[in-house]
């Protein structure tokens, strides 16, 4: 698990950068409680060795890998909700005996089930770090869950599973391909929704690929950095199910620390999308697969997947393009408090490939706000004021707030 995350091999030119790299990516793992890299002057009585050779010395005291949390916790969008979790970073399903029991292999598992006056949820999912002996990582999981807050009109169901092989193709770049078969089922429709919610039960079966690199300093609160994904997906086709479209997103963060007191961190986000068909035209995407924009995770100005709603319909159906942007300056107050200041922007448009804004409301959208940043037993929690600057669709109105977890890339 530690030779994995170097960025350095034996044999290799020193960089420092890659060191940093490499040491970001072992305390990133969350297996060990202190890690440090360094490097020093190989022992040897050959002048030039002395002068052309270094040691990389890899210092490091694990930590905790198995966590187990309960509890019952609120969110502007589930609302009240009760959840029961267990993470084991070191997991080994293969051995059963003691001491250590199902420990020692750098598996990572994970078991949650939640909850919630507006939702509940099922997951399982394993991942082996050296499948085969490679340096290919390997895991699925497994899901269902239920949700009614995307709409008052409808009910959402999915379950399915989804299987993937990671590999670091290049230095700082990640590729990641997946299969992943979901059964969706749209019920409780209300008499009065519109034309283009119907009861449904249908099948998403769909490949990806997804190429990253991150060079983030931390997961949770990172304060320099950066990282870029690019997602290429293909549902139906020779794949099956009951939908044909392509999906390409485009995703990307940089993080700045501007000034040491405080800890006082500038990031720039942008994220851009469309959906087509594999034949160029029009793709055939039901609405819960498409764009949304609105609410705690981009544009906060607006209640959950309200921004750019057609006012005739007057419910979100979604767009086949969409772009967004953010900007947001943190500083720390005291640990583990942080504030926020934010500016969001974007608009959501029908057709594919609609890289510009439109007229109405796939206008541009942008909203400012403030918020809170805080840890609270591992998990970062945000609370988000937003208030609408430009509307076109007239759906901002009064001032937002978002109360969420997690983090938003």
């Amino acid at each position: 698990a530690i030779i994995r995350e170097l960025a350095l091999a034996p044999g290799e030119t020193f960089d420092l950068i890659r060191m940093e790299t490499s040491e970001a990516r072992l305390r990133n793992t969350r297996l060990f409680e202190k890690v440090t890299l360094d490097d020093e002057p190989i022992v040897s009585q050959d002048p030039e060795l002395q002068n052309t050779r270094r040691n990389l010395v890899v210092d490091l005291k694990e930590g905790r890998t198995g966590h187990v949390s309960f509890g019952v916790g609120f969110s502007t969008l589930e609302k009240a909700m009760m959840f029961a979790e267990f993470r084991q970073g070191n997991f080994d399903i293969m051995r059963w005996r003691s001491p250590h029991r199902l420990q020692g292999d750098g598996q990572k598992f994970r078991l949650r089930l939640k909850l919630g006056s507006r939702s509940n949820e099922v997951r399982l999912a394993l991942e082996e770090p050296w499948f085969l002996n490679r340096r290919v990582a390997a895991g699925f999981e497994v899901f269902r869950e239920k949700s009614d807050y995307y709409s008052s009109y409808y009910d959402e169901m999915r379950a399915g599973f989804e299987v993937y092989f990671r590999k670091r193709l290049f230095e700082l770049v990640e590729g990641r391909a997946f299969y992943s078969f979901e059964d969706v089922i749209i019920d409780d429709v209300s008499s009065t929704a519109p034309p283009f919610i119907e009861e449904e039960d249908l099948v998403i079966s769909k490949v990806g690929l997804t190429l990253s690199r991150d060079t983030r300093d931390s997961i949770l609160f990172p304060t320099e950095g950066s990282i870029v994904s690019i997602k290429k997906e293909f549902a139906g086709g020779i794949f099956g199910g009951d939908a044909d479209y392509g999906r390409l997103e485009l995703q990307g963060a940089h993080f700045l620390q501007t000034f040491e007191p405080l800890e006082q961190v500038l990031s720039v986000s942008g994220r851009v999308g469309t959906l087509g068909r594999f034949n160029g035209k029009e793709s055939d995407v039901p609405f819960f697969e498409k764009f949304f924009l609105g609410g705690p995770y981009n544009l906060r100005g607006w209640d959950y997947r309200d921004a750019g709603v057609d006012p005739v319909i007057g419910e979100p159906e979604g767009g086949n393009s969409y772009s967004y942007a953010s900007l947001e300056y943190t500083f720390k107050v005291a640990d583990p408090l942080r504030l926020a200041l934010f500016y969001d922007a974007g608009y959501l448009r029908k057709g594919d490939f609609k890289m510009i804004p439109g007229d109405g409301h796939e206008g541009w959208h942008d909203n400012w706000g403030f918020g809170v940043r805080i840890m609270v037993m591992g998990m970062p929690l945000r609370l988000d004021l937003g208030f609408p600057i430009t509307d076109p669709s007239d759906t901002g109105g009064s001032p937002q707030f978002h109360f969420s977890g997690g983090s938003r890339f």
